[in-house]
């Protein structure tokens, strides 16, 4: 190889390692976000049990309230709101916001390898930039003593 093609080979190595960077970069401002969004359904989440524990403990008291007095149409009734608080879609948005929360689990996770796999070609670029380096550095001193050698040769002559 030549000096030029040495350089070029170095360059390429360093440009790649550049967009690796650019790269990793994009992929954790996706975490980030994704973060985010996260937190933002758990906060959700949370609202949602609170608001049934608080409606769940409000018609609870007012049943208490009335105790006896309540005739059966009455409990039915009750029985009733308690089924929408706590009822089959409660369940269905609570675990539906579960699913989410382990969906974007999962993405983090597979950008997060991504990211790991970029950091793996990067180092594989830079122990190729050093071994260059090196292999340049021979290249020239081999070179330098051949030339020197001939100039020897010729002065010789």
């Amino acid at each position: 190889m030549t000096e030029a093609e040495y350089d070029s080979k170095i360059a390429e190595n360093r440009q790649a390692v550049t967009g690796y960077q650019q790269e990793i970069g994009k992929l954790e401002e996706e975490i980030r976000e994704l973060k985010t969004f996260r937190t933002e359904l758990c906060n959700f989440q949370d609202v949602l049990h609170d608001t049934a524990s608080r409606a769940e403990g409000q018609i609870n008291g007012i049943t208490g309230l009335v105790g006896m007095a309540v005739s059966a149409v009455s409990q039915n009734f009750f029985s009733k709101i308690l089924q929408t608080v706590r009822g089959e879609e409660y369940v269905s948005a609570d675990s539906g916001l579960t699913a989410s929360q382990d969906r974007i689990d999962e993405k983090i996770t597979e950008l997060q390898n991504k990211i790991g796999q970029k950091q793996s070609a990067i180092s594989t670029c830079n122990a190729s930039v050093t071994s260059l380096e090196t292999e340049k550095a021979q290249y020239l001193a081999e070179k330098a003593a051949e030339e020197a050698k001939a100039a020897a040769a010729g002065e010789g002559a």
